[in-house]
């Protein structure tokens, strides 16, 4: 953000108070008014005996008497406007106790009335109680005063319960009976002038009710007032959210702010501020600091008067929203609200015009910002003063008004001003984090029947612990009679909701991606369905059949391009995907794919057939190419189905999404069926995105998912602090390449005890799935003898740390149940679900107390790599395998997460038969996690 010169642009110096909105007392606009530099609240008395180390702690307003529990912020409260009209003085709380100036106030203890709080308030607060005084000694004691109502605000907090601040007015009085000794300054209270309260000449106010029930005072003695009674409510808050074709709205709108967002802006808000109401220049200067703003930013004055959208010494929550989005990081910077702000907050005169101090300040910001480690000379800073002048134009009175400052920068004609006024980091982030962690602490509430019980608030990603509000989909869906999804219908136009031409929202993604049909996703799963029928149906003499997606020659073009609209769309989506991602069950998790077609489409007819309108969230383990011929019509397939479902549909990163890898397999297949020159094209556009995708799911906080492995940091939070693109795993991301490339122990024992029968062939080719290239390290070799080098690794003994290094991936390891058991129990998981291993026959392994589940799903793996090793001889293609050779079998099985039963259930299909012949294509339920079946 932009910092101006200190005297560069004068400005006043915020401080004052003024009334709040909730009173009819009109706000005056602050136009120059300087805080005393020794005013009363600071200079005079207050903190000549302060400890100079409290200056760096925030403010401590809190009630008197009554001591509350420091997590409640918001209560019912009685605030007192205590006046001594002999002396003319108004008790506020004490700053070397308070650190802020404010009213005094206590707390509504609950079951007393607010006439019996009100009177014992006054007592905690300027009283001399003593319980070994005598009665009447006490009484003698005693202030003598008339006290009346004089503001009733009920606020309304997104919880939809209400508080009540009501505000009293205290006057004291004479009495020769009494021995009260008014204005006593004590360790709570102080006591200041009203005249300067009234004159700006107080500093460190919290909070604009002192001077505003000051003034409201003076009304009621020369006029007979009732209270003020006003109530800000939720729906109060979303003014400007619902205020059509206004500036506001529109930056509101454009930086995709909901009414949620604004309901936790303003729940923040409101617990800063209480009991105050509106933001004065201490608790707005405290409030950025909260947020990483250094407490002598000589910004944060200028940023008051650039968030005083009325232009008056305090702000409401209207102002603070406005603002906090105008400052955003990612806010877009051409929409009228950003550039008013930055207009305010270089005008320091508040008077609607930049004068050339104030221009210079503002050219010399930008040239920092553009050019942080470059100084400039003043005949530079002066040079580059009078081409922005020139850009802008000035007035006969050599300034610059606000609408020739917008319409030069909406035109492109200066530039540079879109790196001001920005916050160094999201404050609408952190607000939702803060939030959501209080939302997660286990609250007492009083149910409707007046019973105390302990209800739990959301929870991380637990569905069932999350409040649930439904809204209506866009859209009607129709089903066919084979569940297919058709005909989708916009239910009313009045829902959709409008957006910027250039811009994307839920509605207009759902309507131009999910549903319609000339969207490049749809587009893409509909050839891939015709492909693979195509390739599925029978012979025809004389007919070849496809060996790919839009593999002929005329098409290699038109196909490339389709790709590569496919992969640029979904690089946006995945540049704000988490590299951990955290969902809800119910969810499927699918593990190795390598190319089978086959078997994703009988998946698809059992749990996706009427896609995108499904129930579950999809998990796929990654290592969707590979030795099957059918790599780049899987993740056609998939990235398609990404796009479309976003949040249903989640891709991690598997061994075959390395280009290390990848190379030998995917390339190859590429290149085979699209021409070097296209099929090196596709192969780049497919590994951009691969170097994007996710390495990591939790579902329910409890089931974590990755491709193989654990790693030996226990702290896989830092998944999510790895950069976006991510070219090397193993170099830019060891973390994340040890998810990948890490087994457990044992795991290879079942398959080197079938391997030794397989033909020289197969073992080749199976080989080839986990050779590393002769950069990446030694790996497993061709002629079979890393099943040897696997059994010895696994005989001899682990390491202390639960890992011993493994010759199946450079840098990787095997872990045993010790180091599985650590790494869940210090984040807190029940099971982990990965892919990588072959397993023969079912297709699942359980081990390590059946928490750690295994599974495969790309049946006849093996069969189908000796198909592929033989087809050269018969001149077939590659096929279903069906028992023509001996090799071993394996299931295509994948794990179904159920949340409602809290069970994790492993599916094996039936992949024998066509997928159109539904008799002979089941499903079953083969085991379950904990191994107990229902």
């Amino acid at each position: 953000m932009a910092t101006p010169t200190p005297g560069a642009a004068g400005t006043a110096q915020p401080g004052s108070a003024t009334p709040a909105a909730t009173t009819p007392v009109t706000r005056k606009p602050s136009i120059g008014s300087q805080a005393s530099q020794t005013s009363t609240g600071i200079g005079s008395g207050q903190a000549d005996n302060a400890d100079r180390k409290s200056e760096d702690l925030p403010p401590n307003l809190t009630p008197e008497g009554l001591s509350l529990d420091p997590t409640v912020k918001v209560y019912d409260a009685i605030v007192y406007l205590i006046y001594c009209p002999e002396h003319d003085k108004i008790a506020v709380t004490n700053v070397e106790r308070a650190r802020c100036v404010w009213l005094p106030f206590v707390c509504l203890p609950e079951g007393v009335t607010w006439r019996k709080a009100s009177v014992d308030g006054v007592t905690q607060i300027i009283g001399n109680r003593d319980a070994e005084q005598d009665a009447s000694v006490a009484a003698k004691k005693a202030p003598v005063y008339e006290m009346d109502y004089l503001n009733v605000l009920r606020i309304q907090m997104p919880t939809e319960k209400f508080v009540t601040r009501l505000a009293n007015l205290v006057v004291l009085k004479r009495s020769p009976e009494s021995t009260f000794k008014c204005c006593q300054r004590s360790p709570r209270i102080n006591w200041l002038r009203a005249a300067d309260i009234l004159g700006d000449r107080i500093d460190k106010i919290w909070g604009p009710e002192l001077k505003n029930f000051t003034k409201l005072m003076i009304q009621m003695n020369k006029t007979e007032h009732d209270a003020v009674i006003s109530e800000f409510t939720v729906q109060n808050s979303y003014h400007y959210l619902m205020l059509e074709d206004s500036a506001e709205q529109k930056l509101l709108r454009a930086s995709q702010v909901k009414p949620e967002h604004v309901a936790e802006i303003y729940e923040n808000f409101v617990e800063h501020c209480y009991p105050a109401f509106s933001m004065s220049y201490e608790a707005f200067k405290y409030y950025l600091i909260r947020y990483g703003f250094d407490k002598k930013d000589p910004r944060l004055s200028y940023l008051f008067g650039a968030f005083s959208l009325y232009g008056y010494d305090y702000l409401d929550f209207h102002e603070l929203l406005l603002g906090l989005v105008a400052m955003e990081p990612n806010t877009k910077h051409l929409l009228e609200a950003r550039l008013k702000f930055i207009f305010r907050y270089y005008d320091g005169s508040r008077s609607g015009l930049l004068t050339i101090d104030e221009f210079v300040v503002l050219v010399q910001d930008i040239a920092k910002a553009s050019a942080p480690n470059t100084e400039m000379t003043n005949e530079q800073l002066m040079a580059k003063t009078e081409e922005a002048v020139r850009c802008v134009g000035m007035n006969k009175d050599q300034k610059i008004a606000e609408g020739n400052f917008m319409k030069a920068i909406q035109s492109g004609r200066f530039k540079g001003t879109e790196l001001l006024c920005r916050s160094p980091k999201s404050i609408l982030g952190q607000i939702s984090r803060i939030i959501q962690a209080k939302t997660e602490k286990t609250v007492k509430n009083v149910n409707h029947d007046g019973f105390l019980v302990n209800r739990r608030k959301t929870k991380g990603t637990c569905f069932r612990c999350q409040a649930q509000n439904y809204d209506y989909s866009l859209h009607c869906i129709t089903l066919d009679t084979s569940g297919r999804c058709v005909e989708p219908r916009i239910i009313s136009d009045q829902w959709i909701e409008p957006v910027p031409n250039d811009g994307m929202n839920e509605h207009k993604y759902s309507i131009e991606y999910v549903f319609g049909n000339s969207s490049m996703p749809n587009i893409i799963i509909d050839l891939v369905k015709d492909f693979y029928h195509k390739w599925k149906g029978p012979n025809v003499e004389g007919v070849a059949k496809p060996i790919g997606l839009m593999a002929s020659r005329e098409d290699w073009t038109v196909f490339s391009k389709y790709l590569t609209l496919l992969c640029e769309s979904l690089k946006g989506l995945l540049q704000s995907e988490d590299k951990l991602v955290k969902i809800n069950a119910p969810a499927l998790v699918i593990g190795d794919i390598q190319g089978n077609l086959h078997d994703l489409f009988v998946m698809e007819k059992h749990f996706w057939h009427s896609f995108p309108v499904v129930a579950n969230n999809y998990i796929f383990l990654g290592n969707y190419s590979g030795l099957l011929q059918h790599g780049v019509e899987c993740l056609a397939y998939l990235f398609s189905m990404k796009l479309l479902s976003p949040n249903k549909v989640f891709l991690l990163r598997g061994t075959s999404e390395m280009r290390a890898q990848n190379k030998r397999t995917l390339l190859f297949e590429c290149q085979s069926k699209y021409g070097n020159e296209f099929g090196r094209k596709i192969y780049e556009s497919l590994n951009d995105i691969f170097d994007r995708l996710p390495f990591a799911t939790i579902v329910d906080e409890t089931i974590f998912c990755s491709h193989s492995g654990i790693s030996h940091s226990t702290k896989i939070g830092a998944l999510n602090q790895l950069p976006r693109d991510i070219s090397s795993v193993y170099k830019d991301a060891p973390i994340a390449y040890e998810l990948l490339v890490n087994e457990p122990l044992g795991i290879r024992d079942s398959l080197s005890k079938v391997k030794s029968n397989f033909k020289d062939s197969v073992a080749t080719s199976v080989s080839m799935q986990n050779m590393n290239s002769t950069k990446a390290g030694n790996g497993a070799n061709a002629n079979g003898n890393s099943s040897k080098k696997q059994k010895s690794a696994i005989s001899s003994a682990v390491g202390v740390t639960g890992f011993k290094p493994s010759e199946q991936f450079m840098n990787s390891s095997t872990y045993d149940e010790t180091a599985f058991g650590n790494f869940a129990k210090a984040n807190g998981f029940s099971h982990m679900i990965r892919s990588h291993s072959l397993i023969p026959d079912d297709g699942y392994d359980l081990r390590f107390g059946n928490r750690c589940i295994t599974i495969f799903s790309c049946s006849n793996y093996l069969r189908h790599c000796a198909a592929n090793a033989n087809k050269g001889k018969d001149g077939k293609t590659d096929s279903t395998p069906s028992g023509e050779n001996d090799e071993p079998a394996n299931a295509c099985t994948a794990a179904f997460i159920d949340g409602g039963n809290s069970r994790i259930r492993l599916l094996s299909f039936d992949t024998k038969g066509q997928l159109a012949a539904s008799s002979t294509s089941t499903s079953s339920a083969s085991a379950a996690a904990n191994g107990s079946d229902e």
